[in-house]
């Protein structure tokens, strides 16, 4: 006997987060995570500034699809590295690079 159960189900309604859901100007919003912390869920994404610069957001919500996001940036390079417009590598700085 063989069936197919699968694991994750897209949401039909996706995407939950836009850039137009930001409170802030962003080009993109990518690569999110999603934790349920206590009995909210937490959400960590990318975004990318005009400038190209990438941020970090953060959202929160009740039930797992309708986020609020905070207003303003969770995280943002503390100063441009040299190393283009992103993140630095690990191996381009021995000091913390980012700052709330």
């Amino acid at each position: 006997m063989s069936f197919r159960r699968e694991l994750v189900t897209r949401y039909g309604h996706n995407p939950i987060l836009t850039k137009h859901d930001v409170p802030y100007v962003v080009e993109t919003v990518h690569n999110a995570a999603v934790i349920k912390a206590s009995h909210r869920y937490v959400m960590l994404f990318r975004s990318h500034l005009r400038s190209g610069r990438s941020i970090l957001g953060a959202a929160e919500s009740d039930d797992g699809f309708r986020f609020t996001v905070r207003p303003e940036p969770f995280m943002t390079p503390a100063t441009d590295t040299g190393c283009g417009l992103d993140w630095p590598s690990p191996t381009t700085s021995t000091a913390s690079s980012a700052s709330r």
